[in-house]
């Protein structure tokens, strides 16, 4: 499997960062993840759109237009002949001789096999803890995920499949997904400060009923449903929260239907894209 690093294409074991680049020696950097879906760059545009957002935060200068980056990955596809696939760019803090300013960065394009249902007919059945927590900068998608991987024993030890954060009574997100509750009203809604926007989370944010608001810890105890989404999981229905179930401890109806949209979208942005 080929890279691309700096103005090359090698392959993957050749692909090497200086020890004094900030993104070892700090964990500084910013990254996004998308998917190549029968041969389309899902959302390709909204993704460089937050790649460069994310950049920016972090005052990290992009070293190539959007044009350009797409050029790279459409060649970098084409070399490692795939037709469905995870495309990973990352843009790190640069060499810094102390290990502390932002040197010239490195931009690097990876890609692995990912295969994902295309028809998928109901939302998988997730299990998810609570921890108080918020990202640094949380509007940038970073390379800094210590806190997820550090609650992973904890998942682990209490059979959960994955930690929602909270902080100051206020619900945020999941380390790499967003967070929704069916409230008893019946409105779909997902917190709106202090998180990532996801791109999974645009699409629905389209859809009649879906909106962002503030969602606090006692909000998802009396919740109808709750779910996430992500590019690679879409949809998955949270149906027990700290051990207590959600609802009556199903996927429900909302995340179904919603389901159903999001895969019509896909279609008809792969039939436009095509």
């Amino acid at each position: 499997m080929e890279v691309y690093l700096n103005d090359r294409f090698l392959q993957a074991e050749e692909a090497m960062l200086p020890v004094q680049d900030l993104s070892i020696q700090r964990g500084y950097g910013v990254f996004d993840f998308f998917r190549l879906q029968e041969g389309c760059l899902l959302y390709v545009e909204d993704h460089l759109a937050r790649f460069e957002k994310s950049a920016s935060l972090l005052r990290l200068p992009v070293p190539y237009s959007s044009v350009r980056i797409k050029e790279i990955i459409r060649e970098l596809t084409k070399r490692n002949g795939l037709q469905d696939a995870g495309i990973r760019l990352v843009l790190t803090g640069g060499y810094s001789a102390d290990a502390w300013q932002i040197g010239n960065p490195s931009f690097l394009v990876m890609q692995g096999d990912l295969h994902i249902d295309p028809k998928p007919v109901a939302p998988k059945a997730v299990r998810i803890i609570t921890h108080d927590f918020v990202r640094d900068i949380p509007e940038s998608k970073t390379i800094n995920y210590t806190m997820g991987v550090w609650l992973q024993q904890k998942m682990k030890e209490q059979e959960a499949d994955d930690v929602l954060y909270h902080h100051h009574g206020q619900v945020t997100e999941l380390p790499r997904c967003n967070f929704y509750i069916v409230n008893q009203d019946g409105l779909v809604v997902t917190p709106h400060q202090k998180i990532l926007h996801g791109i999974t989370r645009k699409r629905l944010l389209e859809i009649d009923g879906v909106y962002e608001g503030p969602v606090t810890v006692s909000d998802i105890r009396t919740a109808r449903e709750a779910f996430l989404t992500s590019s690679t999981k879409r949809i998955q229905s949270i149906v027990e929260i700290d051990g207590k179930p959600v609802g009556d401890g199903n996927p429900g109806p909302v995340a179904c239907a919603l389901l159903e949209e999001l895969l019509l979208k896909e279609r008809n942005y792969i039939k436009a894209h095509s």
